[in-house]
């Protein structure tokens, strides 16, 4: 999910997207271990971090993009799961949903030292504001 000007928020969304495939598609060939995919996944975030940050810096059309992003790869019945910002994933079971990613937020973190309850973030000013 990009956010910036124009169109500066999907080309740092597809930025994410291609690098992280890229990344995940050669890496996943090479090790398929619990660990391995764990970095796999970390790492992969961290390269489009970088590669999106450095292009709003030096790009004076792009400055501010920012993208937030929730990808999983599926192996042996096990989902490897990572989240940036406030972009989530869900468990879905019969009529039961479950989120299972934590927000990157400030009324996240509110919440979590007890400064805030859920009900109060809904409607909290920087609800939107990722950390």
């Amino acid at each position: 999910d990009g956010m910036g000007g124009e169109n500066a928020g999907s080309v740092a969304s597809q930025m994410t997207i291609d690098l992280m495939q890229s990344r995940i598609e050669t890496g996943f060939r090479l090790s398929n271990n619990r660990n391995f995919i764990r970095n796999l996944l970390i790492t992969s975030v961290t390269a489009a971090n970088s590669l999106v940050f450095d292009r709003a810096r030096t790009e004076p059309d792009k400055r501010g993009m920012g993208t937030t992003c929730v990808a999983a790869i599926i192996y042996d019945e096990r989902a490897y799961i990572i989240n940036v910002g406030d972009s989530r994933c869900y468990h879905i079971f019969g009529e039961n949903m479950q989120q299972v990613t934590k927000d990157h937020t400030q009324v996240r973190r509110l919440i979590e030292r007890g400064e805030l309850t859920e009900e109060e973030s809904r409607t909290h000013p920087n609800r939107n504001y990722i950390t």
